[in-house]
């Protein structure tokens, strides 16, 4: 028999990585302001700012994390994402990637749309080890977790762009 309901420890270990981060932190605090001064003071300073860096992180994390009950199976290695799935699947080079996009289709078709010079790569959801786009992602400079969230709860069919490649033209600075 389980201590804890089967719902309840999903949640709790949603938000695992934001409750360490929160504990750290506040043990960095208490070292920081309540003991005598010396090295462990410094040392709390430095444990607050870490678990704060950390419960951010899982804050993110957790807001962007779904069940992965889907069709299909992601795998980030190397920098290439690809994904399997029994009615097809495919593989795209993250150095290689344009745009990547949330589309939701209708409340119950979600995916990510990867977009490369390799082709484009459709990604549903909830499918299996989605949980490691988040961190491909957060290798990309500039892109926009609000905009994923934003689409994983959305109802209305629309595109959210999460991250495109700067071009060019906008990267050049001008001298004149």
């Amino acid at each position: 028999m389980a201590l804890i309901r089967p719902e309840a420890a999903k949640a709790l270990s949603r938000w695992s990585e934001a409750m360490t981060g929160a504990a750290i932190s506040a043990l960095g605090l208490y070292w920081a302001f309540f003991t005598g001064g010396g090295l462990l003071h410094w040392i709390g300073y430095f444990l607050a700012v870490l678990g704060a860096f950390l419960c951010a992180s899982g804050i993110r994390r957790a807001r962007f994390a779904h069940d992965e009950d889907g069709l299909g199976l992601v795998q980030i290695t190397e920098r290439q994402i690809s994904y399997f799935s029994p009615t097809g699947g495919g593989a795209l080079s993250v150095d290689g990637l344009w745009r990547v996009t949330v589309d939701v289709l209708d409340m119950m078709a979600v995916q990510w749309v990867f977009v490369g010079e390799e082709g484009t790569l459709a990604i549903p959801i909830d499918a299996a080890g989605t949980d490691a786009i988040f961190d491909m992602l957060s290798a990309l400079p500039g892109a926009d977790f609000e905009a994923a969230i934003r689409a994983m709860s959305a109802t209305e069919p629309h595109s959210y762009v999460i991250w495109r490649k700067p071009s060019v033209q906008t990267s050049v600075n001008r001298v004149h």
